[in-house]
């Protein structure tokens, strides 16, 4: 669920409640007006966790995101006007209680037209659990007879549940195989980007950085950091580009 709904959900519940109870309370029902005084409270209690979260969180957060994107000369707006949650990207599909996202940014940024997120999940529902998991995502172009890839840290494929096509091709290299999941739906165009150089330049980024090309865009994610993760997201994105074998571009435009 996405948190907006989840939040709007939940204020709609305290409202139509309390509503209810006040009527009830002013007919003269003595237990709705019992009830009436602690519902209140909690909804007060509610409220101000939202607004303290949100100004001492989400507005810094979102803050100092659209500050990386202005630097880079790139628009961002609150929100998900490219309806990123409802993509078919399975990064961001992935099993969770909740799921929003927060700023995007768009625009050219060396010459390509670009679009930046600052995406978030919850495992669970759980209040007192801080399980948040906050990623920035990067979407850049790609031609779109690039079929489906996707390229994630194994410690987090089960994150990402099933994934495109369902194929899980494996390399040459046993470590790689270990350490990372691979999903596609043609294994030759895997083969053909996969190769040792891309190999051992994806064993080397850190921990948390995976893509997956998807209706002609790239989309690289990495842990949100707060210093400079637009650009770094954006660079990492593009040196996957600038890797991917002659071949594979030859074989599919």
């Amino acid at each position: 669920m996405k948190a907006g709904t989840a939040s709007r959900l939940l204020v709609g519940i305290f409202s139509a409640m309390i509503a209810i109870l006040a009527l009830m309370a002013l007919t003269g029902d003595d237990e709705a007006r019992s009830i009436l005084r602690p519902m209140v409270v909690a909804a007060v209690l509610v409220g101000g966790i939202f607004y303290l979260t949100h100004r001492y969180k989400v507005a810094p957060r979102r803050a100092m995101f659209i500050d990386q994107a202005r630097r880079l000369g790139l628009t961002a707006v609150e929100g998900d006007p490219l309806d990123l949650l409802g993509s078919r990207f399975e990064v961001v599909r992935r099993r969770a209680s909740v799921r929003d996202v927060e700023t995007t940014a768009t625009g050219t940024w060396e010459g390509h037209d670009v679009a930046v997120v600052d995406y978030w999940y919850a495992p669970t529902s759980r209040l007192e659990v801080d399980d948040y998991v906050r990623f920035v995502c990067a979407l850049l172009p790609v031609p779109r007879t690039w079929p489906g890839l996707l390229v994630v840290p194994e410690r987090i494929a089960t994150l990402v549940g099933d994934a495109i096509g369902g194929h899980e091709p494996d390399t040459e290299s046993e470590a790689f195989n270990r350490s990372f999941a691979v999903r596609t739906d043609d294994r030759r165009f895997t083969s053909a980007v996969l190769d040792g150089r891309m190999i051992t330049w994806l064993q080397e980024l850190p921990s948390h950085t995976g893509f997956e090309v998807r209706d002609g865009r790239l989309l690289c994610f990495v842990a949100r950091q707060l210093d400079g993760d637009v650009e770094h997201a954006l660079r990492t994105g593009r040196a996957f580009l600038h890797r991917v074998p002659g071949t594979a571009r030859t074989w599919y435009g």
